[in-house]
């Protein structure tokens, strides 16, 4: 029953936001828009398909560079079916014209916040859970990773790569200039951020909480 509310609520913000948006479209360039004319055919294929809306960007059409390749992509989600409704979340590399999709049967995702390239989504999962997460670009496919808690970095071994990190638990923000710090938001509204050394080592852990700032690890040598 929730996922129905859900549904519906959704349908009814994004058809009125789309009403009030359709004239104040930002400028975007001709490669872009037929882009967008991509997007809405890729939707038009699925039965009985909306395009949907994020609180921050009521268009649903994020343009970010989040296949990493240089050239920047749309980032979007749709809702479709009649009976059974699935949430989608698609990334439209459109430089290679090819479409990533995250979502099935099972699981819906539907997109919360863009923010520092991290996509927050929350995850639905057949007959009733939920978690939110974060949606990431690996191995030329879309995956969700749930936000994670304090204890994983208390307990993470520390000779863990970033890229050993990473593939755990998903995509970093970066903070700082002289001091690089790779930031992940944990699942109680602090972040972990963790500098490495020139030798690709867990330097330093810190717990940020506000204006707190608590070292939770630091390399001996």
């Amino acid at each position: 029953m929730k996922k129905i509310t859900k549904i519906t609520t959704a349908f009814i913000t994004a058809v009125t936001i789309l009403s009030l948006t359709a004239c104040g479209k930002s400028q975007l360039s001709p490669e872009m828009e037929q882009a967008i004319k991509d997007l809405d055919s890729y939707c038009a294929k699925h039965p009985v398909c909306l395009r949907m809306d994020s609180m921050e960007y009521p268009e649903q059409n994020i343009i970010y560079d989040f296949t990493g390749d240089g050239s920047d992509d749309i980032i979007t989600g749709i809702m479709f079916g009649s009976g059974l409704v699935r949430d989608i979340v698609i990334v439209y590399d459109v430089a290679n014209q090819v479409f990533y999709t995250i979502g099935d049967e099972k699981d819906s995702y539907v997109i919360q916040e863009f923010d520092d390239g991290l996509l927050t989504v929350e995850r639905y999962t057949y007959p009733d859970k939920y978690s939110t997460g974060k949606i990431a670009f690996y191995n030329n496919e879309l995956v969700f990773r749930k936000i994670t808690s304090r204890e994983y970095f208390e307990n993470l071994d520390k000779e863990s790569s970033l890229e050993d990190i990473v593939e755990e638990i998903g995509p970093y923000g970066i903070r700082g200039s002289g001091i690089i710090y790779h930031v992940w938001k944990l699942d109680d509204g602090t972040e972990a951020h963790v500098v490495f050394n020139s030798k690709g080592k867990i330097e330093m852990i810190y717990i940020i909480d506000g204006d707190n700032s608590e070292r939770i690890y630091k390399r001996e040598h």
